[in-house]
């Protein structure tokens, strides 16, 4: 895996002897997609009963990932891959266990191994299931250029580019983008500022002003994620985006043509 898996067990459910049908189950409890990495999380149960002479019973977790045109692997992580043993004569024993930073787009799911034991510790038969998976898509924006319109701006020397892009992603992608080239040309900026010798304004852009950006980045991918979950939803916020970069850009304009200043267009 290119990042650390994080892995938690939530519960353990142990219950007093008594007569029960034998069986093996996992069960894939939650899955949660997410724009972050540390977001996603899976959460699977594994669960048994006793069989007929048995005294205590093992289950094991395995995790395996499969990436696009990749087979399924097996995810090495700490917690995974070791036999838990139920105390004696217990009636039902469940496992549950939580894996996050998971990766995407990619699919997961969980491999279980049922082992009973008999009053001496041997094994008196095995078992095997597998859960469904949890998909984990890529909720990225996908952007691509559909088309590069140039055309002349205020000062003769200058051209203004209109760029049609197309999102292909999950998630709009106009705030972003804007949001992203601020990041970019803050950083710019700073370095020269550095160049030139004025070190107060690129710690103001170093310090204040660029994590503000980034913030801002983060949070808008964070809200759109959380509350535009339906095509509907996202066809609305994709309409306010439109709407915003547009005036954004009305206001561009006629600011180069009152001041003389001019920007990189915003859309």
């Amino acid at each position: 895996m290119r990042r650390a898996l994080l892995l938690m067990t939530l519960f353990v459910l142990a219950f007093p002897a008594a007569a029960a049908a034998d069986g093996a189950s996992v069960k894939l409890l939650d899955c949660v997609p997410a724009l972050e990495p540390q977001d996603r999380m899976a959460m699977f149960e594994g669960r048994m009963t006793p069989r007929r002479g048995s005294e205590r019973m093992q289950l094991r977790f395995t995790l395996q990932v499969r990436e696009p045109a990749v087979e399924w692997r097996r995810v090495v992580a700490p917690g995974l891959d070791q036999w838990l043993t139920s105390n004696p004569g217990v009636r039902r024993y469940s496992y549950a266990k939580t894996v996050q930073n998971l990766a995407a787009p990619a699919a997961y799911r969980m491999v279980m191994r049922f082992r009973w034991l008999d009053a001496a510790g041997a094994v008196m038969a095995r078992s095997r299931a597998t859960s469904r998976a949890c998909r984990q898509p890529d909720l990225r924006p996908e952007l691509e250029a559909l088309a590069v319109e140039v055309s002349p701006a205020v000062a003769p020397d200058r051209r203004r580019f209109a760029i049609t892009v197309r999102n292909r992603g999950r998630i709009a992608a106009g705030p972003f983008a804007s949001e992203a080239i601020a990041e970019i040309r803050n950083t710019q900026f700073v370095h020269f500022c550095t160049s030139v010798g004025d070190e107060q304004t690129a710690q103001l852009y170093a310090e204040i002003i660029q994590p503000e950006e980034i913030h801002h980045h983060h949070l808008g991918r964070e809200i759109l994620e959380k509350y535009a979950a339906t095509p509907e939803l996202q066809e609305l916020a994709a309409a306010a985006v439109r709407n915003t970069l547009a005036i954004a850009d009305e206001l561009s304009n006629l600011a180069a043509k009152t001041t003389g200043v001019h920007n990189i267009p915003v859309s």
